[in-house]
């Protein structure tokens, strides 16, 4: 057999085009188990038939062709695999979770018990990557178990907790954790301000950011991106998911969903932008972060309001407002009420602000 190491070097593939192909049903699931001495470092590797090598070959041939990858997949009978695999699987779901089987079933779940109710791990990042919203599932998989999360905001940051937790066994399995994450960064975050967030990172870290940073390709105005993964389980072994991250202009969702599930729901409440987005800040975790006040009042706004008619004075303060909201907003400040005739902003942290 052939360790995952040996067949992307032998094919030219890469690691996430040899994801691709398990979750599209092209190659089996591969066998994970630990490496000979021999093999490097890794605790454990994902291990194929030598036939992968021809099957890979000729994907590579009907590409060439100009086959879509769907029906290079329904060419190896990776449709009817997964057909069998999703019944299973989603019978599995019904008598796991009896309320949803016997109340309503997956198509039908209403929007919020739809968002707690993720198949996989899910979370939502600021635009400075700071979570702001996770699920169970994500805490047991990516964080440790650790339920209480820092109330710092900054001690929050996503790739940070990533790198202390270490949720993969070895650095090629981090990176592919690591990559759909930059890439989704990429979008909304400059190189050196992204070095500037980590800044506190190992050196090892930083030069692996930057590395994944440079690798990546960026989403450029989708809405959302999709992107096959694979996951260690607790018990070592490999499950594959696909996982969708959604941009909102408060921040990033990322959820998984396993593979043998059919994920049309998900996909169709995902789509239902407005309402997701809403329930998920009605649901976000509470935070402590630095926060700037800028209060602007009128000098004298009394006397001034009794010399002045009521419609002149009224014109005056629109004038104001006109001229002074442009400056606030072009700093991202959010306005506030005011008690009286003046003007109230916050400023909270940016990326790539100071």
């Amino acid at each position: 057999m052939l360790n995952s190491k040996q067949l992307i070097e032998i094919t030219g593939i890469s690691r996430a085009t040899l994801n691709n192909y398990v979750a599209l049903g092209i190659l089996p699931n591969p066998v994970v188990k630990s490496p000979p001495e021999n093999e490097g470092k890794a605790t454990r590797l994902g291990y194929f038939d030598e036939s992968a090598v021809d099957v890979i070959k000729r994907v590579q041939i009907l590409k060439k062709q100009g086959l879509s990858m769907a029906g290079i997949a329904e060419e190896f009978g990776g449709r009817r695999r997964k057909s069998s695999v999703q019944e299973t699987a989603l019978a599995a779901v019904h008598q796991s979770e009896p309320s949803l089987g016997e109340h309503e079933s997956l198509t039908s779940l209403c929007l919020e018990s739809s968002i707690e109710s993720f198949p996989g791990p899910a979370y939502m990042v600021n635009n400075n990557f700071e979570l702001i919203w996770w699920n169970d599932s994500a805490v047991e998989s990516f964080f440790g178990d650790n339920r209480d999360m820092p109330g710092e905001l900054e001690s929050r940051n996503l790739l940070k907790l990533l790198f202390e937790v270490q949720p993969a066994s070895d650095e090629a399995t981090l990176k592919e954790i690591l990559a759909p994450h930059i890439a989704a960064a990429k979008k909304r975050l400059s190189k050196s301000g992204l070095i500037k967030i980590y800044s506190a990172l190992g050196a090892q870290q930083l030069t692996l950011l930057k590395s994944i940073y440079d690798d990546v390709e960026p989403v450029l105005k989708a809405p959302m991106a999709h992107y096959p993964s694979i996951l260690p389980a607790k018990d070592g072994s490999a499950e594959l998911f696909d996982l969708y991250v959604c941009f909102y202009r408060e921040g990033i969702l990322f959820t998984y969903s396993p593979v043998s599930l059919e994920v049309d729901f998900l996909l169709e409440f995902l789509s239902k932008r407005n309402q997701v987005i809403n329930e998920l800040l009605k649901k976000r975790q509470p935070y402590l972060t630095n926060v700037t006040v800028m209060v602007a009042d009128l000098q004298s706004s009394a006397k001034i309001c009794s010399e002045l008619p009521a419609e002149e004075y009224f014109e005056l303060i629109n004038d104001i407002w006109q001229q002074s909201e442009p400056i606030f907003r072009k700093y991202h400040g959010t306005y506030g009420k005011h008690a009286g005739d003046g003007m109230v902003y916050y400023f909270f942290p940016q990326p790539d602000c100071d």
